[in-house]
C-alpha cells in the first residue's frame, strides 16, 4: 500500500507540473487576463497538494522532526490553503462576472489575513500543547480544509447563478469542473474527517483531474488561435456593427484572430504595449469576452 501512496502522489505531481508549465508557456505568450489569473491559481492548487505531501512525507518517515516542526508545518500549509481559497474567490468572481467582484475579492483577501494571523498566533502561543496533544495537532492540521470547502461551494453555487455570464466556449469546460466538484465533495468530507490517518488522499483525484480538463482546454485553445483562421469579410463586418467597434479595435482584432501577440500588435501597429492592451480590455467590455477564443467563436457565428 505504501508503494501505491508513493506511485500516486508521484503522478498527482506530473500532472500538477504538466499543467503548470503548460499554463506558464500560454500565459506569457498571450499576456491574456483569464490565462493569467488562471495560472496563479493552479500554482497555489499546486503548492498546496505539494505542501501536503511534504507532511505526509515527514509523519510516515520523519515522525520526530514531524512533531518537532508541527507547528512551522501547520503554518506552511495554512499559507497554502488561504492563498488558494483567495485564488478560487478572485478567479470564479472574474469568470463569472459576479456583480461588486473588486469589493468582495477585497474582503475575502481581508478575511484569508485575519484568520492566517489568528490561526497562527494560536499555533505560536500554544506550540508545546499542540504538539504534545495528537487531537488538537490533527485539528490544527485540519482546520484549513475547512475553508476551503466554502470556496468549493462557493465556486459550485456562482456556477448555477451566473452561467449566462460566460461565453459558450468556456461555459463548457465550466460545467465540467463544476460536476466533478459536486462529485467530489462527499470525498473532500471523507478527507478532511480521516486526514490524520490516510492511505491515500481522495481530493489529489480532483487535482488530477483538473489539471487534465485544464490542460485539455488550453490545448484546445491554442490550437484553435493558431490554424488558419478564414472568415469571410462579412463575418467581420457583422461583428464590428454588432459590438460599435473603432477603426483602432478592428485592425486589433483582426491581429489577434491571426495569432498575434500583445508585443507584436504593439509592434505592426507603431503603437505602445500600454495602448493596446487598453484597447483589449475595451474589446473585451464591448463584446463580453473574456479570451481571444470567446472572440473567435462570435465572429464566426
Amino acid at each position: 500500500m505504501e508503494h501505491i501512496a508513493f506511485f500516486y502522489n508521484i503522478l498527482t505531481l506530473i500532472f500538477g507540473l504538466s499543467t503548470f508549465f503548460l499554463s506558464l508557456v500560454y500565459a506569457l505568450k498571450s499576456k491574456e487576463e483569464l490565462l493569467i489569473r488562471y495560472l496563479f491559481l493552479f500554482l497555489s492548487f499546486t503548492l498546496s497538494i505539494v505542501s501536503e505531501i511534504v507532511i505526509f512525507y515527514f509523519r510516515d518517515r520523519l515522525n520526530l522532526l514531524y512533531i518537532r516542526y508541527l507547528s512551522l508545518f501547520s503554518i506552511i500549509l495554512l499559507f497554502f490553503v488561504l492563498q488558494l481559497i483567495f485564488f478560487i474567490f478572485s478567479f470564479v468572481n472574474y469568470v463569472y462576472r459576479v456583480k461588486y467582484e473588486k469589493i468582495k475579492n477585497i474582503i475575502i483577501f481581508i478575511l484569508c489575513v485575519v484568520i492566517f494571523l489568528v490561526q497562527t498566533s494560536f499555533i505560536v502561543v500554544f506550540k508545546m500543547q499542540i504538539e504534545q496533544n495528537s487531537a488538537l495537532s490533527r485539528l490544527i492540521i485540519k482546520s484549513p480544509f475547512l475553508f476551503l470547502f466554502f470556496a468549493v461551494l462557493y465556486s459550485v453555487i456562482n456556477h448555477f447563478c451566473y452561467i449566462k455570464n460566460i461565453s459558450d466556449k468556456l461555459k463548457k469546460t465550466s460545467s465540467i469542473v463544476q460536476v466533478v466538484l459536486i462529485i467530489m465533495i462527499p470525498c473532500f468530507i471523507v478527507d478532511f474527517i480521516f486526514y490524520d490517518n490516510p492511505a491515500i488522499m481522495i481530493h489529489f483525484i480532483f487535482f488530477v483531474l483538473f489539471s487534465v480538463i485544464s490542460s485539455r482546454y488550453i490545448l484546445k485553445y491554442y490550437f484553435s488561435i493558431n490554424q488558419n483562421n478564414d472568415y469571410s469579410s462579412s463575418n467581420y463586418e457583422n461583428f464590428y456593427k454588432n459590438y460599435n467597434l473603432t477603426n483602432r479595435e478592428k485592425e486589433i482584432v483582426e491581429l489577434l484572430i491571426n495569432g498575434r501577440s500583445n508585443k507584436e500588435i504593439s509592434l505592426t501597429l507603431n503603437i505602445s504595449l500600454s495602448t493596446v492592451k487598453n484597447h483589449l480590455h475595451n474589446i473585451f467590455q464591448k463584446t463580453n469576452s473574456l479570451s481571444r477564443w470567446d472572440i473567435m467563436s462570435k465572429i464566426k457565428n
